[in-house]
């Protein structure tokens, strides 16, 4: 079996989390739309749908602007996650959601917090099979098994 090959892959913001937030946020202004045009008279409780609803849509905002930014580079053994400030990471990257043109990853750093990464084709069209390939890939053993080196492991039964 082959080792996927080393690749280096710009990270941005995604265009289908910024679409998928605003989707979102558009279905709870047209509900709260709805609702209120079915009321009589607009109370304090519609007045608070709007407040949470100006406030939800900013933070959604913010955390699109505010997704993380860098690189992600495979090299046939590890992950490593260089960020805006260029301080390099290692870790592991788990596939939770894959479309055939993005994929959305978890980086789970040695120490510290996981980063949700959208990443898709249009970045880096050329590079895209490769990091799908490394994503994929299985990682190394460091240590060959071996018959006798199972054996060893399998406790013997009483």
């Amino acid at each position: 079996m082959y080792n996927a090959p080393p690749v280096t892959y710009a990270v941005g913001r995604s265009a289908v989390y910024g679409w998928v937030l605003s989707l979102v946020w558009l279905a709870g202004a047209g509900s709260m739309g709805l609702w209120c045009y079915g009321v009589d008279s607009v109370s304090w409780r519609q007045g608070l749908c709007c407040l949470t609803l100006l406030v939800s849509g900013s933070l959604a905002y913010l955390a699109w602007k505010n997704s993380p930014q860098g690189s992600l580079h495979w090299a046939a053994s590890s992950w490593v996650w260089t960020g805006q400030s260029s301080h390099e990471t290692q870790g592991q990257v788990h596939v939770r959601l894959d479309w055939q043109r993005g994929l959305l990853l978890h980086f789970v750093p040695v120490q510290g917090r996981g980063l949700w990464l959208w990443v898709s084709v249009s970045t880096q069209t050329t590079r895209w099979h490769s990091l799908r390939r490394a994503v994929y890939s299985p990682a190394r053993m460091t240590t060959k098994l071996t018959p006798a080196a199972l054996r060893r492991d399998i406790p013997n039964k009483p």
